[in-house]
Order: C-alpha cells, then sequence, then structure tokens
C-alpha cells in the first residue's frame, strides 16, 4: 500500500470522527436560538474566513477523492514527517473544537 493511500485512509477516519463531534456542538448551539452578530469579528475576517474554510476544504476533499488531483501542490517530505504533521494538525483541531 502507498503513502497516499495511508493518508487518505487516516483523513477519512478522522473526518469520521471529528465532523459528529462538531455537528453535537452546532446543533446545540443552534437550539439556544441566540443571534450572533458575525461583523463583531471584523470585516476582515468576515470577509476571509469562510472562502478561505471553502477552498481548503475543496482541496482536501479533490485529495480524498484522488490524490493525483492535489499532485500539484505536494511538497516532498518523507512520510513519517507528514504523519507526525497530520498528528500535530489533527490534536490541534480536536482540541480548538473542544475550546470553542
Amino acid at each position: 500500500m502507498d503513502h497516499d493511500n495511508i493518508f487518505r485512509y487516516v483523513l477519512i477516519l478522522g473526518f469520521v470522527v471529528v465532523l459528529p463531534i462538531g455537528l453535537y456542538h452546532r446543533l446545540k448551539a443552534a437550539a439556544s436560538r441566540e443571534k450572533l452578530d458575525r461583523r463583531q469579528e471584523g470585516v476582515f475576517i468576515l470577509a476571509t474566513l469562510r472562502p478561505i474554510a471553502l477552498v481548503r476544504m475543496v482541496a482536501v476533499f479533490a485529495y480524498v477523492i484522488d490524490p493525483a488531483w492535489m499532485r500539484w501542490s505536494q511538497v516532498g517530505l518523507p512520510p513519517w514527517v507528514r504523519l507526525i504533521l497530520f498528528l500535530g494538525n489533527f490534536g490541534f483541531l480536536v482540541s480548538l473544537e473542544q475550546i470553542l
């Protein structure tokens, strides 16, 4: 099995684990029916956060579907470095989800 498939499966597993946690917290927040004024975060965040997140998610889904689609953005790192960076990012996202 090549390294791209291993990372694809780990990425899919990460989505399967993190998505229900995020969904639970979003539904819990929506149940409060509190109105959020997103402009309080600033115009820059308002104008850039969602488009950048959309581009990133499209890139991640493209990689999961077929890694060759994202070959242009590949950085030649050894697999063990990729794994360390992935696990660090995953741990950061899980802790960020709990904080927010």
